[in-house]
C-alpha cells in the first residue's frame, strides 16, 4: 500500500473547467431551442405577407373577441346601465372615480370604475352577480365591503373594468 493514488491538482482543475464548459454549452443549446420556438410562435402571429394558417385563427379569434366589445361611443350609457342595475338593486352609489386607459395599440380602452355603494347584503350580491348578464363587457376586479355594526348595511368599494373598442 505503498503506492496510492495521486491526483494531479492542475489536471483535475482543467476537468473541472471542461466540465462547466460542457455544461455552459447544453444550457445554450437549450435556451437556443426555447428562443427558436418563442421566436416561430412570435412570427406566426405577426401579419405576414403569406399569412399562414396560425395567423388566420388568431386573428379570427381577435375579431370574434372584439364583437362583444362595446364600441367607446356608448361609455355613458353603459355607466348609466351600472347605475340603474344598482338602483334597481336598492343599493346606494355616492360618486364614483373613473379613469380612462388606452391599450393594445389603440384597439381598446379601459375604463377603472370604483364605486362607493352601501346597502344590504343580499342586494350587493344580487347587483355584482347580475353584472354580467348587465354588462358583458364589464371585468369585476375587486369588491371591498365592511360594516360597522349588524343592524347597519354594508358599504366599501365595488371596482370594476369595462373593456370598450376604439372605433375610429
Amino acid at each position: 500500500m505503498s503506492r496510492m493514488m495521486r491526483i494531479d491538482v492542475p489536471a483535475l482543475h482543467l476537468l473541472g473547467w471542461g466540465g462547466v464548459a460542457l455544461w455552459l454549452a447544453a444550457i445554450a443549446t437549450a435556451a437556443a431551442g426555447v428562443f427558436g420556438e418563442l421566436e416561430a410562435r412570435r412570427v406566426a402571429v405577426q401579419a405576414p405577407d403569406d399569412p399562414t394558417p396560425a395567423y388566420l385563427a388568431r386573428a379570427k379569434e381577435i375579431q370574434a373577441l372584439l364583437e362583444h366589445i362595446p364600441p367607446a361611443q356608448t361609455r355613458e350609457s353603459l355607466v348609466a346601465d351600472l347605475l340603474r342595475a344598482a338602483e334597481a338593486n336598492d343599493l346606494e352609489v355616492s360618486g364614483g372615480r373613473y379613469r380612462e386607459e388606452v391599450f393594445e395599440g389603440g384597439t381598446l380602452r379601459r375604463i377603472e370604475t370604483t364605486l362607493p355603494v352601501s346597502g344590504e347584503r343580499m342586494a350587493l350580491l344580487r347587483w355584482v352577480y347580475g353584472l354580467g348578464d348587465a354588462l358583458p363587457a364589464a371585468v369585476l376586479t375587486r369588491v371591498t365591503l365592511n360594516r360597522s355594526d349588524l343592524k347597519e348595511p354594508f358599504s366599501g368599494d365595488i371596482r370594476l373594468d369595462l373593456l370598450l373598442q376604439s372605433v375610429p
